[in-house]
C-alpha cells in the first residue's frame, strides 16, 4: 500500500483524538566520489519517517518513527493518543478548542 494511503487509513481510526496530523518525511542521497579520476565510492542512502500529532482532551501528544510499516504506524499513532490522554489528567492549563 503506497505510504500516503497507509496515511489516510491511520488517519481515519484515530479513536478518541478530535485532530490528527501525519508528516511524512523521505530524502534520497546520490554520492559519488572520484579519485584521480577512480570512482572511490558509490551509494544510495535513503532516510524516511513520520511524526504523528494529536489532540485530545485539550493535550497534545506526538510521536515519530522512523519506520513506516502499517503495524509501526498504528503503533506510533496509539502512543502519541496515549501521550494525550495522560497528560489531559494531570495537566491545569490545556490547549484551546481551536478545532470547534
Amino acid at each position: 500500500m503506497p505510504i500516503f494511503d497507509q496515511l489516510y487509513s491511520l488517519v481515519s481510526k484515530s479513536n478518541g483524538a478530535k485532530y490528527v496530523e501525519t508528516r511524512y518525511h523521505c530524502r534520497i542521497i546520490n554520492e559519488v566520489n572520484f579519485s584521480n579520476g577512480e570512482i572511490e565510492l558509490m551509494r544510495n542512502v535513503s532516510n524516511s519517517g513520520c511524526g504523528i500529532r494529536v489532540l485530545v482532551d485539550g493535550c497534545w501528544g506526538f510521536t515519530s518513527t522512523s519506520n513506516i510499516s502499517t503495524d509501526s504506524l498504528q503503533n506510533s499513532l496509539n502512543k502519541a493518543i496515549s501521550i494525550a490522554k495522560l497528560l489531559s489528567g494531570i495537566k491545569k492549563k490545556r490547549s484551546r478548542d481551536w478545532l470547534e
